[in-house]
Parts: C-alpha cells; structure tokens; sequence
C-alpha cells in the first residue's frame, strides 16, 4: 500500500465513523429513551469513535442486513406506545377534591366514563393490600405545589398601583397621580 492509499482511508474515516454511528442509531430505533438502549449507544459510539471502521463492502453489506432485520422487527412487533400528558382521574365516593375543583359538567363526563370502565361492584376492597381505595387521596384539585401566587391572598382593598408609587410611569393610562406625594391611583 502506498502513502496515498493511507491518507485516503484516513480521510474516509469520518464519514464511516458517522455512518456506522447512523446504523447503530437506526437499529436502536428513536427515541432512545431506556437505559439500556442508551447504554448500548455510548458504547458503540466509544467502539466507533476509538477504533478504525473497515471500508470494506462485505462487513457493511452484513450491517445494513442486520439493520434492516431490526427495523422490520420494530416494525412488526412494536413496544406499546404509552400515551403521555393524561392526567389521572381516580374517584371512590362523593364529595372528593375532584369534584370541588372541577367543572360539574367535566366531572360528571369523567366519572361516568370511569364507572363504565371500572364498575363499583368490581373494584377492589380499600383493606386489600395494594388497592388503590386504599391509599389517600389528594387534598388539592392539583398535582403540582402551589404557587405564590395561590398562597398570598389577592389584595383587594387598593389596587397594587396606588401601594406601590412609580416613577416610570408604567401604570394605566386612566390613573391619576398626585402632585403631592408622585403616587397613581
């Protein structure tokens, strides 16, 4: 092999690199979401990246083989799918925090279609261990903290304007301010 042979395989290297990184991501299939997954993909790029990619057609041609039986698996016997940004409607009797916080209308279109789905006569006995009626149920309509802005109650006797003096002259158009002491109301 000559020199110049050395230094065109050197140049390929990236773009073989690149391209077996493609192939692996193709077979792990997107997202790469699990651990295992990703774990799989750190090390085949480290394997990739450190060592020298073959430019040989044979190794190649059995990759894309390989490749392509994994993609047809994926595709005919797909991981099921869960469906995200479902929030979870759980009622046991009446009077909950749902039924406080939500609209009538909404409630009761929920609550029927959580009876249908799991009847009353079938759910599970709230002393049997691992049953959901056994557990305690939210206090508040919402999963998430509250805010600051659900802690401090609203005030309500003077509008935040005429506490707060400006000298920007942020507030409304329609307010006043005194000659006297600069503050809008």
């Amino acid at each position: 092999m000559t020199e110049k042979d050395f230094a065109d395989r050197r140049a390929a290297q990236p773009w073989l690199k690149l391209a077996a990184l493609v192939l692996v991501i193709a077979a792990l299939g997107l997202p790469v979401n699990d651990l295992f997954r990703y774990a799989l993909l750190v090390v085949a790029t480290v394997a990739v990246v450190a060592g020298t990619v073959a430019a040989r057609p044979a190794p190649w041609l059995g990759a894309i083989a390989a490749v392509a039986l994994c993609v047809l698996g994926q595709i005919l016997f797909p991981a099921p799918r869960i469906e995200e940004g479902h929030n979870v409607f759980l009622v046991d009797r009446a009077g909950g925090v749902l039924e406080a916080g939500l609209p009538r209308a909404a409630f009761a279109r929920m609550a029927a279609e959580f009876d249908a789905k799991y009847p009353p006569a079938r759910r599970c006995a709230p002393t049997q261990d691992g049953c959901w009626r056994g557990q305690a149920f939210p206090r508040e309509p919402s999963p998430f903290p509250p805010t600051a802005s659900s802690i401090i109650p609203p005030i309500r006797a003077a509008s935040p304007a005429s506490i707060f003096p400006t000298r920007c002259g942020c507030a409304s158009a329609s307010s006043t301010s005194s000659p006297t002491t600069g503050i809008r109301t």
